[in-house]
């Protein structure tokens, strides 16, 4: 009991984090913290600011609080050190993030995050400047730069249907992520991606991986 004491999370003092931070959803993320040994607990983690003026805290729901050091961020994922935990969470769509948080002594919790509600089921979107600033060749290289999260694998879904996150070219599907190789930054218009449960409810099942919608510059120079 002494160890679910010292683990009720926690507050994060302002931090300044990389630019990669500006992946992070701003508002208050809530969680979960269940240890393994037993015991649950409702977390809050708060987001404010952007790129290298980012800033969080973070805290447990009718917890003592506590300060969080290391806070690393990189393309949307996180890693922190939280009390007597080593903690890193992964983002599994534009809503949520998860991962393990370790002691060490072997003591081990998952942890789970879910963004605000008012971005939930808002697309992340990025415009013609955007790409073009990367001075990529081709999108799938200006997405690795810009949101690499979006053209990754989920996971594990259900049986037969693919984690990959599946391309939309004017809302027809062009296939998974290997035709943005093919596509000049230049040529889009916008880019918006849906996290798998948005994308489901759009285009329909078979989009356990998201979505990664573009519109086109038809007719522009």
């Amino acid at each position: 009991m002494v160890l679910v004491r010292m683990c009720v999370p926690a507050l994060l003092s302002a931090l300044t984090v990389p630019a990669h931070a500006q992946d992070l959803t701003p508002g208050t993320w809530s969680g979960d913290l269940k240890l393994t040994a037993g015991g649950q607990f409702k977390v809050e983690f708060t987001v404010r600011g952007s790129g290298d003026q980012t800033q969080a805290t973070m805290n447990a729901v009718d917890g003592p609080a506590s300060p969080v050091t290391d806070l690393q961020l990189s393309g949307g994922d996180i890693a922190f050190r939280w009390v007597s935990f080593a903690c890193s969470l992964t983002r599994v769509d534009d809503s949520e993030l998860r991962g393990n948080c370790e002691t060490e002594d072997g003591s081990t919790g998952l942890l789970s995050l879910t963004a605000p509600e008012s971005h939930a089921m808002a697309p992340d979107v990025l415009v013609t400047s955007d790409l073009v600033e990367t001075r990529a060749s081709d999108m799938y290289e200006a997405l690795q730069r810009l949101r690499p999260y979006w053209i990754r694998p989920r996971g594990q879904g259900r049986l037969g249907y693919s984690t990959l996150v599946k391309v939309y070219i004017d809302r027809q599907v062009a296939g998974d992520a290997s035709v943005l190789r093919s596509i000049n930054p230049v040529e889009v218009e916008e880019v918006l991606f849906y996290s798998p449960s948005e994308a489901t409810m759009r285009f329909g099942t078979n989009n356990e991986g998201g979505a990664i919608l573009l519109t086109m510059r038809r007719g522009r120079p």
